[in-house]
């Protein structure tokens, strides 16, 4: 039972060291392709063409949100690529929001590390995390009053050594 943690200890490290570095890899099963959005002003690479989906609200406190999804799970499940894009009908405190991404992420597993970022000038967080059998990979930029959430999921170590990086790497706000 130990020798299991700590092998899934070293492999979820392995994963994290490399995430946290530059990398050129991507995964020869997968067919990437630009994804480039004019009205969310982003472009990323996903090894598939994504769903999207949209859906509007209003907070507690009457602050209306549009939020867009775009989504591609692999056919094995074993990988998901999710972009977030919500506009806010006001400014948002980024700090206090990145606070409160961070502590969401807490609440859905065990943090392996976490540290800020900006991209095109807009303050950001990037955070590794796992609840032993998922591990994830999420981005959040502020933008003023809107908010990109980028997010890479897998059940399987190796592909994401060599999935997660291209993917993250790729994201641009325009």
């Amino acid at each position: 039972m130990l020798a299991n943690k700590i092998n899934f200890a070293a492999s979820v490290a392995t994963f994290c060291m490399f995430l946290g570095g530059s990398a050129q890899a991507a995964n020869a099963n997968h067919n990437w392709q630009l994804i480039t959005t004019n009205d969310r002003a982003f472009s990323v690479m996903m090894p598939g063409v994504p769903k999207a989906k949209t859906e509007q609200g209003k907070s507690q406190n009457g602050v209306t949100w549009t939020s867009t999804i775009y989504d591609y799970v692999t056919p094995d499940n074993s990988e998901g690529f999710n972009i977030t894009v919500v506009d806010f009908s006001a400014n948002l405190d980024a700090a206090g929001f990145l606070e409160e991404q961070r502590k969401t992420e807490a609440g859905r597993g065990k943090i392996l590390w976490q540290h800020d970022e900006t991209l095109n000038g807009h303050p950001g967080k990037k955070i590794a995390a796992t609840n032993g059998k998922i591990i994830w990979v999420a981005e959040v930029y502020v933008a003023g009053n809107r908010i990109y959430y980028v997010r890479y999921t897998t059940t399987n170590l190796l592909h994401g050594v060599m999935s997660a990086a291209p993917f993250l790497e790729s994201f641009k706000i325009a």
